[in-house]
């Protein structure tokens, strides 16, 4: 039997003693470096499992987890279910609300934390990718400003975190790091005179114009030829720089990174879990801006968008198609991101649920060598921005017509489509009861209804 103690600050300051007991290898104490890198609670349980609680006399837990003991209220069951990710329990005294303990649920598969990062940001590459496909004039007037729904705000920000929190752009920052783009910056600076060793036509037009002169000895080899010299001529001279356009681009994409996620966590909708996650990412695109390299280079006065610098070297275009994708993934809000993150938790068969629906509409699209019509129906304005229409439960379809030497065939992908049951051929709908599998690929020549 496992057992976990957690000490538990209420509001007034006061401490209390919360104790978990569970079956081995179900109760787990991460570090808090561990907990901050996955913007996580360093008390850690494991779904579908059941754990005996007990804490201080006179206080009892209260949420949807909790069972309280008839006999005694400050002991009692925690049952996780399904769910992962935050659990927030309330710690009450009699009818006050004193606080809350923040649990982390974690799944029983052990790279569930690589798989959801992985399928969000997929999805949210491939609801990027509507967008642009889409081209509607509507997408031109929303602005990535954080929403007054905490929901909303959680759902954006997963988004955005995807792109910016993932091992290919952590690459091609550090490919920039080690290999930046130069070029050679024309330095002009007085100097004496008597230090010059190399002169060209602008120094001799200086000898010989100048003002502020000085007078030559008697013994100078060039008494006779000149009475009088300047005391100081502008020279020119070329160094290699790395304030260029593109790595100006770089510094100026981070800033608008950084301050975008830094508005988000102020957010007065913020929930805890947005903020730990939120001042992590905040502080490794800190590190990036506070790098050596970022500090020589300036601000750009435009955007170099069709360098080919930015478009082909290795590093730069990862970061611009990144940049790209932020303003759409600041925009979008997702229907069934409801599912996926509700109040802090992060529903792994949910989201591949979700993250299958893209990977076999991209299948359907590569073996019949067509596009889809209806797309553009996946993504529609909202009052929040432009909402990605895919929920459980909610039908969406997708068709095309497919080509070959002999014949063309219909082709329909959908999602959630119902089958009526207690039908009969020919008619359409299932013999026996009725069905509504996740997806359905429906073949039938063209001109049969």
């Amino acid at each position: 039997m496992n057992r976990l103690d957690i000490s538990v600050t209420l509001n007034d300051g006061q401490t209390v003693s919360l104790v978990l007991f569970g079956q081995e290898g179900t109760l787990f104490e991460i570090s808090q470096e561990e907990a901050q890198a996955y913007g996580e609670s360093c008390c850690q349980l494991v779904e579908g499992k059941s754990y005996e609680y007990g804490i201080d006399a006179g206080y009892h837990l209260e949420g949807e987890v909790v069972y309280s003991s008839r006999l005694n209220e400050s002991t009692g069951i925690l049952q996780t279910g399904n769910q992962v990710g935050m659990l927030s329990v309330a710690v009450c005294r009699g009818e006050k609300w004193c606080g809350e303990v923040q649990l982390e649920v974690r799944s029983v598969k052990e790279t569930y934390r690589e798989d959801y990062r992985q399928m969000l940001e997929e999805i949210t590459e491939h609801s990027t990718e509507l967008l642009m496909y889409c081209n509607s004039p509507v997408c031109q007037y929303f602005e990535p400003s954080p929403s007054g729904d905490a929901q909303i705000l959680y759902q954006r920000f997963a988004f955005i975190k995807s792109l910016i929190d993932s091992a290919e752009f952590a690459n091609a920052i550090h490919q920039i790091f080690s290999s930046p783009v130069t070029c050679w910056d024309e330095n002009k600076e007085l100097r004496s005179v008597c230090g010059v060793r190399r002169l060209d036509r602008q120094a001799l037009k200086q000898i010989r114009c100048s003002a502020q002169r000085i007078g030559i000895p008697e013994r100078h080899p060039l008494y006779g030829r000149f009475s009088t010299l300047p005391e100081k001529i502008e020279t020119r001279s070329l160094r290699e720089t790395v304030d260029t356009p593109e790595n100006r681009f770089v510094k100026y994409a981070l800033s608008t990174f950084y301050t975008f996620c830094n508005t988000f966590v102020s957010h007065k909708a913020a929930g805890d879990r947005l903020k730990k996650e939120g001042k992590r990412v905040i502080a490794f695109l800190s590190q990036y801006l506070n790098h050596s390299l970022l500090k020589q280079v300036g601000m750009p006065d435009l955007l170099p968008l069709n360098s080919p610098v930015l478009q082909r070297k290795e590093g730069y275009r990862e970061v611009l198609r990144v940049w790209l994708m932020f303003d759409l993934a600041a925009k979008l809000v997702w229907q069934g991101g409801d599912d996926v993150y509700k109040a802090g938790k992060k529903d792994v068969a949910k989201l591949y649920e979700y993250w299958l629906f893209f990977r076999l509409l991209h299948l359907v699209e590569e073996v019949f060598y067509l596009k889809l019509q209806n797309v553009e129906k996946l993504i529609v304005p909202s009052e929040d921005g432009l909402a990605l229409q895919l929920k459980e439960g909610q039908h969406v379809a997708l068709s095309g017509v497919y080509e070959c030497e002999s014949r063309r065939l219909n082709i329909e992908f959908s999602y959630n489509r119902r089958f009526k049951g207690g039908t009969t051929y020919p008619e359409g709908g299932s013999w026996t009861l009725e069905m509504r599998p996740d997806y359905t690929l429906t073949i039938w020549p063209v001109g049969i209804t």
